[in-house]
C-alpha cells in the first residue's frame, strides 16, 4: 500500500502460489495483477498489463560444455539407465549363427546378489532357439540375447535395464 503499485506480476511457485499473490494484491488495490505462465509475453506498458504472445520455453541441461533440451534421447536414455542399470551382452558367433564361444555379460547398476549368475546361459540358450534359418540374420540375434537379458533381469531384480548387445561374426 506504501508504493502503490499499477501492477503486480507473481513470478515465482507454483500455480497456486501464483494465483494466491495475484489476489493478495487485489485485495490490496492493486488492479492489475496478470497471473503469467513459463513462455506467456507480457507487456507493462504503454496500456494496461496484459498477455500478448508466447515465447519458447523448456528445461534445458549442461552437459558438458554443451546445453541440451531436458528431454533428449540421450539424456532419456540416461535417466533410464540411472533408474534400472544397464547390461552390455558381448556374443561371438560363426557364419551359421551358431555361438564360438560363452556369451559375456556385464551388468552395471544392478545388485543381483548372485541372482543373475545364469545370465550367460540364459542368454546362449536363447540364441540357440533362434530358428536355424535366422540365425545368419545378425537382428535376430541381438534381439533373441536382449529379449533373454529383460526377462530374466525382470523376474529375479524387478529391473528393465537398458541392454545394449554386441555381435561379431566370424568366419
Amino acid at each position: 500500500r506504501w508504493l502503490r503499485p499499477r501492477a503486480l506480476v507473481p513470478v515465482h511457485g507454483e500455480p497456486r502460489h501464483l494465483a494466491a499473490h495475484a489476489a493478495l494484491g487485489r485485495a490490496n488495490g492493486i488492479a492489475q495483477a496478470p497471473v503469467v505462465h513459463n513462455g506467456d509475453v507480457l507487456r507493462l506498458a504503454p496500456g494496461p498489463a496484459e498477455i500478448i504472445g508466447k515465447a519458447e520455453t523448456g528445461r534445458l541441461v549442461v552437459d558438458g560444455r554443451a546445453m541440451l533440451p531436458f528431454d533428449t534421447e540421450a539424456l532419456r536414455a540416461r535417466r533410464r539407465m540411472m533408474r534400472e542399470g544397464a547390461v552390455f551382452v558381448a556374443l561371438v558367433v560363426d557364419a551359421r549363427g551358431a555361438l564360438m564361444a560363452d556369451p559375456r555379460c556385464r551388468v552395471e547398476g544392478i545388485d543381483l546378489d548372485g541372482a543373475g549368475a545364469d545370465l550367460p546361459d540364459r542368454v546362449a540358450h536363447a540364441v540357440a532357439a533362434v530358428p536355424r534359418g535366422r540365425r545368419r540374420d545378425d537382428d535376430a540375434l541381438r534381439d533373441a540375447a536382449r529379449l533373454s537379458v529383460q526377462r530374466t533381469l525382470r523376474r529375479v531384480a524387478a529391473k528393465r535395464p537398458a541392454v545394449s548387445v554386441e555381435l561379431i561374426r566370424l568366419p
